[in-house]
């Protein structure tokens, strides 16, 4: 019901996917979950600008609603901002020391990280489902939140959501180590030397890969044969 209400009072036509992300932070469920905050001093009263220059100032002053006090509106801005730069590819270690305060108090780890991610992916689709049910033809489509939901579970950006479809899984940090480095799609990878790919992912994930390609290629070649024999 929190949702819903949030929802009739905000312009649905501005909500993107990435909106609904920081949205969702406002939960009973999201408030409910452990943010690492520190509370002494005024550290963390920069989370709400951080939050509007990701995702814009409305979406920020709906965080406010139903918070019980400062530094539960703080804490929603802090995963909603560091849950934007998950999805867009910025580096966890950057995450962390971005929105640390000190390796004591209200300090963010790669656990964290990952802790908001599943959660917010959780109750996004249910989310999307209401926002759909309510106001039909607002809101973003399905092919928005299929990418989303994928870009949550792994920390790519959208544009780099096509070397998930490479045959042997890389960690966050090999997809966007190929991503930076110009490839975004499965068939750059194929046509890649192999010493750079086993530069940029490792000599093992390489080899893995370029054993992929070869069957492929094999099986290709195999089918072609059996066509012109029939």
């Amino acid at each position: 019901m929190r949702l819903v209400d949030l929802l009739r009072s905000i312009d649905l036509a501005a909500v993107t996917a990435e909106r609904l992300v920081a949205i969702l932070q406002v939960l009973s469920e999201s408030d409910g979950g452990y943010t690492p905050m520190m509370k002494r001093g005024r550290t963390e009263s920069i989370r709400p600008r951080e939050a509007s220059e990701r995702y814009g100032p409305e979406a920020v002053r709906a965080l406010q609603r139903y918070a019980q006090d400062e530094f539960d509106y703080y804490a929603r801005c802090k995963r909603a901002a560091i849950l934007w730069d998950w999805i867009t590819g910025v580096a966890v270690e950057l995450i962390e020391q971005r929105f640390s305060p000190n390796p004591f108090q209200g300090r963010i780890q790669q656990g964290d990280i990952r802790r908001f991610a599943d959660a917010t992916r959780f109750h996004l689709r249910s989310a999307h489902q209401i926002l759909r049910v309510l106001f039909i033809e607002e809101g973003p489509d399905e092919q928005a939140m299929e990418a989303l939901l994928h870009r949550l579970e792994t920390g790519v950006p959208a544009e780099a959501l096509g070397l998930l479809d490479l045959p042997t899984p890389l960690s966050r940090g090999e997809y966007l180590a190929l991503f930076s480095s110009g490839i975004d799609a499965l068939h750059k990878v194929w046509v890649m030397p192999p010493d750079d790919l086993a530069r940029i992912i490792g000599p093992e994930h390489a080899d893995d890969i370029l054993k992929t390609k070869s069957d492929l290629v094999t099986e290709k070649g195999e089918g072609e044969n059996s066509t012109r024999a029939a």
